[in-house]
């Protein structure tokens, strides 16, 4: 597949899988041992991705990450997005906040196949936990 193939399959991901969490576009679009950095507790394959999406879902039913930038080469696809979202369901033990949040997301996924079957990703989760008012950063020391 060409690099412009690739980064339909992950813009397609995103929109069906990730915003819409449509767990079909997973079965779809991932495979079924992917590589996927999940969070503690959960598998690292499609299923894990799965129950993340629906735990994010849970405590953010409103969210929606917007592409700013999305590179490939090869069988690799580099990009950035934006979540905005509102914290209005438990997210890891913290109750609802009712606060929206704003927050980047860096990510490399590789695909074989028409499949992504690698995804790492760093996102601002510092800053969505001072977003919703869980973190607050120590005064400046003087």
């Amino acid at each position: 597949m060409t690099a412009d193939m690739n980064k339909a399959i992950v813009r397609r991901f995103i929109e069906e899988g990730i915003n819409q969490a449509n767990l079909k576009a997973f079965d779809e679009l991932v495979v079924e041992d992917v590589d996927f950095d999940a969070p503690p507790g959960l598998p690292h394959n499609r299923d894990g991705w799965k129950q993340n999406r629906l735990m994010l879902k849970e405590a953010f039913p409103d969210a929606h990450w917007e592409e700013e930038a999305l590179i490939a080469e090869g069988d690799t696809v580099a990009g950035r997005w934006v979540l905005r979202a509102t914290h209005t369901g438990p997210l890891f033990g913290i109750p609802p906040t009712d606060k929206p949040v704003v927050a980047s997301s860096t990510g490399i996924l590789r695909l074989a196949n028409g499949k992504i079957v690698f995804q790492r990703l760093n996102n601002d989760d510092l800053g969505v936990m001072m977003q919703i008012g869980v973190v607050q950063l120590p005064a400046p020391v003087a």
